[in-house]
């Protein structure tokens, strides 16, 4: 047998190689390729025998003494340049000697030299030692287990460590699988503990997981219980689910056969024979000597005495005098009333007084699509009082009233000749300023003619903190006097009915809306209307508007004559006059005339706006005859008065001061 080589002589003979081929690199190199360099009795050569590994790059002699190969978890030989498979069973790495083992496979442990299952109910990972799997889970093996699993299956829980199966609970898992809890009867589970039922509630079986209320006709004064009491005394009763005690039935009652409800045990005029009548409305009792039971048995009466009729405010029935329904002064029954206490709290209604609504705020104007006018006394705007709503558009606009009357004659307002108003005839013009455009003004001869605000520019009107104008100038409808107050009386709208709604009157028109444009809402500039008395308008300013001026579509958008555009924030309608508009009516010096600046007011009144400014019929208040009908200039602030009559032809808006419900 050859003698190995000592580590010491190995590294000599290293050594010595290196020297060499450093000075006879390129010598060595060729022969180390082909056929190799003897050292002693050995040969140095790039040529491996067989038994060394293929991947070896120098071998001296037998043996390899450059090999470049990695093994990972296989022991490297590295004399014969090869991987070697671990010897010991299950062991995941035996790198430092392929008898022994550095690291086991997930499920076993080390136990000296040797590679052991962990136990039932324990686990281990990849070099680890063995663990029990905790409370709450499972092994996931009953043999070498890798891991552990939750036990969350269906009523699945485990309550001890180191377990390969899961226990089933027949009550409710909780604290994260690791415990089970079963409750009584009289308790339910509230997802953490059982707890007894509240009194008036139960639970009949085991684990429940909420609790039943007793139901009508029984009760449960106690908590944690299993089942109700019946109210089953001779007057006790409960109507209601889930009670602690019962109820008595009052005098004259007794419980129904499930102790549910009380019943009735009083007779009835029915069960009243002969001379009986129902005392108490309870108990048919015999009428004292010499009476007789009325004609509905509720009471005796002697013949004699009987009444024949009443004074105002009673009604005779069953024999006596019965007091009329509220608000009814004279009656001839309960809902037949012929007379109410007064017309300003009642109306009289299909045979029943019923009490008027008055309008109070906005809100109670705005069912009926109108504008809320408060009253206005004092100098101040009276508040919590009663005022009166008016309808946001002309009769015969959308939106508006209708004119659609067979006593009504509708005609076109164009000035083309669409028909004339025959005399004593009541009419409307539809489209006043049908011809008219929405130019500011044109001028021929000295003489400037202004216009109206059209349907494409109504929405740029200065409208302050309000939503913006809707109702354009040019073609509102007019009518004369005689279709102004047949179109509001027969007008009705929501809740209200006809004859509810009117011409404006005359105390609403001069208390109310005149004071209340004319000394409260913003006032226009340029030039300003000395009559205007509010604060001027600025729309960056926070200027507040009752009813009219710069409101917008939240106001009443009265349109005005004036020959300024939109001054104070509304619609600008300067009639039509002449030729054939709105022929058949009358403005004296004009002829025919369409004035939708003007509105109608009660007995041939009217008012007009203006600027800002409310006008009314004649100089001084209200005086028949004449009316300011348009302005002329743009530069001054005068009006021009006219005389009119019943022919004419203005805006009607209709007024609402109550209604019944």
């Amino acid at each position: 047998m050859k003698k190995a080589f000592s580590l010491i002589e190995l590294l000599i003979s290293l050594i010595t190689i290196s020297v060499i081929m450093a000075a006879m690199a390129p010598v060595i190199t060729h022969k180390l390729k082909h056929g190799g360099v003897s050292i002693g009795t050995k040969k140095l050569s790039m040529k491996c025998p067989a038994t060394v590994g293929s991947d070896c790059t120098l071998c001296l002699g037998n043996q390899c003494i450059a090999c470049p190969i990695g093994c990972g978890t296989q022991f490297k030989n590295t004399l014969t340049c090869k991987c070697e498979t671990c010897t010991v069973a299950n062991c995941a790495n035996c790198a430092s000697g392929v008898n022994g083992c550095d690291r086991c496979k997930a499920g076993y442990q080390k136990s000296g030299n040797s590679c052991v299952a962990c136990p039932s109910g324990q686990y281990s990972t990849e070099g680890g030692t063995c663990q029990k799997c905790p409370k709450g889970s499972k092994a996931n093996s009953s043999s070498a287990a890798t891991g552990c699993t939750t036990c969350d299956g269906a009523n699945q829980y485990q309550d001890s460590e180191g377990q390969t199966t899961c226990k089933t609970c027949s009550g409710f898992v909780h604290n994260n699988y690791k415990s089970c809890t079963s409750c009584n009867p009289g308790t339910y589970w509230n997802s953490s503990s059982c707890v007894n039922c509240s009194s008036g509630h139960y639970s009949s079986s085991a684990n429940a997981t909420s609790c039943s209320s007793c139901s009508a006709g029984t009760y449960q004064p106690n908590a944690g219980q299993t089942t109700c009491l019946s109210c089953n005394g001779s007057n006790q009763y409960q109507d209601t689910a889930g009670q602690t005690s019962c109820k008595t039935c009052g005098a004259n009652s007794a419980p129904n056969s499930n102790h549910t409800s009380c019943t009735s045990t009083c007779q009835t005029t029915a069960n009243c024979t002969g001379n009986q009548y129902l005392k108490d409305n309870c108990t048919c009792t015999s009428c004292s000597s010499g009476q007789v039971p009325t004609s509905d048995k509720l009471s005796c009466y002697t013949p004699s005495t009987a009444p024949t009729s009443c004074k105002d405010g009673e009604y005779l029935a069953n024999d006596k005098c019965n007091p009329c329904p509220s608000g009814c002064t004279k009656c001839s029954g309960e809902t037949s009333c012929t007379e109410c206490k007064n017309a300003t709290d009642y109306k009289l209604v299909n045979g029943v007084c019923k009490e008027i609504k008055r309008p109070m705020n906005q809100s109670d104007c705005s069912q009926f699509d109108a504008i809320f006018i408060p009253t206005f006394s004092g100098g101040k705007i009276q508040e919590n009082t009663a005022g009166v709503c008016m309808t946001k558009r002309n009769a015969g606009d959308a939106g508006g009233p209708t004119i659609e009357y067979s006593e009504i004659s509708r005609l076109k307002a164009s000035g083309d000749g669409y028909g004339t108003c025959p005399a004593n005839t009541a009419c409307c013009w539809i489209g006043a300023g049908t011809t008219m455009t929405t130019k500011s003004a044109v001028t021929s001869n000295g003489t400037t003619t202004y216009y109206c605000t059209g349907a494409s520019a109504v929405s740029d009107i200065p409208h302050g903190n309000y939503s913006a104008s809707d109702y354009e100038g040019c073609k509102r409808t007019v009518c004369n006097y005689a279709a102004a107050e047949y179109a509001c009386a027969h007008y009705k709208k929501g809740k209200s009915i006809e004859g509810d709604w009117t011409l404006p009157d005359k105390t609403t028109v001069s208390d109310s809306i005149y004071n209340i444009i004319r000394y409260k809402e913003p006032c226009p500039k340029n030039p300003q209307d000395s009559n205007c008395h509010g604060d001027l308008y600025n729309s960056s300013s926070s200027n507040t508007s009752y009813i009219q001026n710069y409101k917008g579509s939240e106001g009443l958008q009265l349109c005005s004559g004036s020959s300024i555009a939109n001054p104070p924030g509304a619609a600008r309608c300067y009639g039509r006059f002449g030729g054939n508009n709105c022929a058949g009516s009358y403005i004296h010096g004009e002829g025919n005339a369409c004035v939708p600046a003007a509105v109608w007011v009660q007995d041939g009144l009217a008012f007009s706006y203006h600027r800002g400014v409310i006008h009314l019929s004649g100089s001084n208040g209200f005086t028949t005859g004449t009316i300011s009908y348009k302005q002329t200039s743009a530069n001054t602030i005068t009006t021009t008065q006219a005389g009119y009559d019943k022919r004419s032809a203005f805006s009607t808006r209709c007024i609402l001061k109550g209604w019944v419900e």
